[in-house]
């Protein structure tokens, strides 16, 4: 058991790994090099690390990283998505520790982790932008302390949230979670066929709750003012996390295949709001009729789709941010693990095409993004921000 264990986590581990690592090499561009010019500057004067650089005020380990990673080797971008390469490696295995533990099948589980590990969901971009480290420092706490909290460890569960919190303020809406996850605990160590004896007709029925929840976000994006607004933004954020299409994606595709893609596109783009009602109300009925623990995966992706829905919900224009999917994403390859596992213990042959086409799509999105990434990346004013940075950190004593 603990060989087949050791065996999974090391094909999520070196899955992770492969598929991200050819991107470590992509020059520092945009807010990277922000980045690290202002953790230079916070190494002359710590009382930098609490001015809003790197997203937030707050995000305060992963600045010291940075300013750590500026003493150790400067302006060079591959340590830096080197060390978050890792660190993503690290959540596919803890999104398959604590799938497993939820649902309580370690096959949902190993396939959570290696949908995770390909970039279901997340697709790739907050594993390739350096200043995105963030994001998966919040992550990484997040889901070490949701699994001490399943564990009962209380106190290391609150150490790490604290950790989780000052990584990325995106993970302060998690505590809404608890009672789902309280309830998913029960119904995972009670009798096969029973129902967790929980006190109260609400907890026990947390998919009704969260489907409830769901139809209520649906109604209030047709509402007028900034509620309405925002409401709107989360239903096409969830048309997002399954089709991560922005307008300025669609530039440079021309003539062709490439012609057809972009009509495509722009019919995604037109209609997403639609489409996200259409997905959202797939998870209200999936969640009304499932076990806690789905309950649980589908709070969890409509809950981490609120945070980018409000940032996005202040932009002018159509684009959302494909990095505030990263958090939703353990979510819905939790669900996307359930249907290839169900389809297995009725076809084989048809789990391993649905898997195929999980796999394919994630790796062709990621792969298109990173393109689009490494393009930029080289353009001539990207070159000369380099060149200024490096004089400049010289210029501080840094490499």
């Amino acid at each position: 058991m603990l060989a087949a264990r050791t065996r999974t986590t090391s094909l999520i581990a070196l899955l992770a790994a492969a598929v991200h690592l050819p991107g470590i090499n992509v020059p520092i561009a945009e807010d990277e090099i922000h980045s690290i010019w202002q953790a230079a500057r916070a190494i002359r004067d710590p009382r930098r690390l609490l001015l809003p650089w790197m997203g937030g005020a707050f995000r305060i380990l992963p600045k010291l990283v940075f300013m750590a990673g500026v003493r150790l080797w400067g302006p060079v971008a591959w340590p830096y998505k080197l060390l978050a390469v890792i660190l993503y490696t690290w959540c596919a295995v803890l999104v398959s520790r604590v799938c497993a533990k939820w649902c309580g099948s370690a096959r949902v589980g190993t396939w959570c982790g290696v949908l995770f590990a390909v970039g279901l969901g997340v697709y790739w971009k907050s594993v390739l932008v350096a200043s995105n480290l963030t994001m998966l420092m919040g992550l990484l706490f997040l889901l070490l302390s949701l699994d001490a909290f399943w564990s009962g460890r209380w106190k290391a569960a609150l150490v790490l949230f604290v950790l989780a919190a000052a990584s990325h303020e995106i993970v302060l809406v998690a505590p809404v979670l608890l009672p789902l996850l309280v309830v998913a605990r029960r119904e995972a160590r009670a009798p096969t066929g029973s129902r967790p004896a929980v006190p109260g007709g609400l907890a026990l029925r947390p998919g009704r709750v969260v489907a409830a929840l769901i139809v209520a976000l649906m109604l209030a994006s047709l509402l007028t003012g900034a509620a309405g607004r925002l409401s709107w933004t989360g239903v096409t954020m969830a048309s997002f996390l399954l089709i991560p299409v922005n307008p300025s994606a669609l530039s440079g595709l021309e003539g062709g295949a490439g012609a057809a893609v972009a009509r495509i596109a722009s019919g995604i783009v037109l209609h997403r709001y639609w489409i996200g009602l259409a997905v959202l109300a797939v998870l209200a009925s999936l969640a009304w009729r499932g076990r806690a623990s789905r309950a649980l995966a589908i709070g969890w992706i409509a809950l981490f789709l609120v945070p980018g829905a409000f940032v996005s919900a202040g932009w002018q224009g159509e684009r959302l941010e494909i990095r505030y999917l990263a958090l939703s994403a353990v979510g819905l390859c939790f669900l996307a693990a359930e249907l290839v596992a169900w389809i297995g213990r009725r076809r084989r042959a048809l789990a391993a095409l649905a898997a195929c086409v999980l796999f394919g799509w994630s790796l062709a999105i990621g792969a298109l993004w990173l393109r689009q990434h490494a393009a930029k990346a080289h353009r001539p004013e990207w070159v000369a921000e380099r060149e200024e940075l490096r004089d400049a950190l010289a210029g501080e004593g840094f490499r």
